[in-house]
């Protein structure tokens, strides 16, 4: 069957060709280090796609399944990523500055010794990823549910256990998906143990430990 990559706004072919699946074709052009930049992938299938070293600059994923699937050494700069399926896909290596993750399955996904500068995160799954053995981390912006914003230039610490679910910045905490600042958090209504804890942290984190 004939496949189609095509450009996102002019719907120009970036490749095509006949294949099993659009999977194969997108796998093809990157054996032949054709350039996917601006391509279109919304609503495909490329989960357990090997796409190991691919250009994908500016690239629109929105309801991509992507499970599993090999994305080291890729260039995402740019890249939007909304509703995708990234659970256990590998983003080890890559260039992940810029791009825009919304609302995505993120669960095991590994960013490994991957770039991130000025990359948009929202949803709590997003939160669990292994920021710190990233290769660099700078001025990246979380979401939470009412849109609010958190700069953070290194990785979030995740506390599981507690009957909230806490993660924990600079300053700000996340508390069931909502930040809060913790440098004002007694004009909140914060049960006094997560305060406690926030407070804590954020303490250990100045000395830096």
């Amino acid at each position: 069957m004939l496949y189609t990559i095509k450009h996102q706004t002019t719907n120009k072919p970036l490749f095509s060709g006949n294949f099993h699946s659009f999977k194969e074709a997108v796998e093809q052009a990157i054996k032949d280090y054709v350039p996917l930049d601006f391509a279109d992938f919304s609503n495909q299938c490329l989960g357990m796609a090997n796409l190991d070293g691919g250009s994908f600059r500016f690239a629109k994923f929105h309801n991509t399944q992507m499970h599993s699937a090999n994305l080291s050494e890729c260039n995402f700069e740019g890249a939007q990523f909304n509703h995708c399926i990234l659970d256990n896909s590998f983003l080890c290596e890559s260039t992940l500055n810029n791009a825009v993750f919304i609302n995505n399955g993120m669960s095991g996904c590994d960013v490994a010794a991957s770039n991130l500068k000025s990359t948009i995160f929202s949803g709590y799954s997003s939160l669990s990823l292994n920021f710190r053995d990233s290769d660099a981390i700078e001025d990246c912006i979380y979401y939470d549910q009412n849109k609010n914003t958190c700069l953070f230039s290194q990785a979030p610490i995740v506390i599981y256990g507690l009957s909230k679910r806490l993660v924990c910045f600079n300053n700000l905490v996340d508390v069931n998906g909502v930040l809060h600042d913790i440098r004002l958090i007694h004009t909140h209504n914060i049960h006094s143990d997560i305060k406690g804890i926030a407070t804590t942290l954020n303490r250990l984190l100045a000395k830096d430990l």
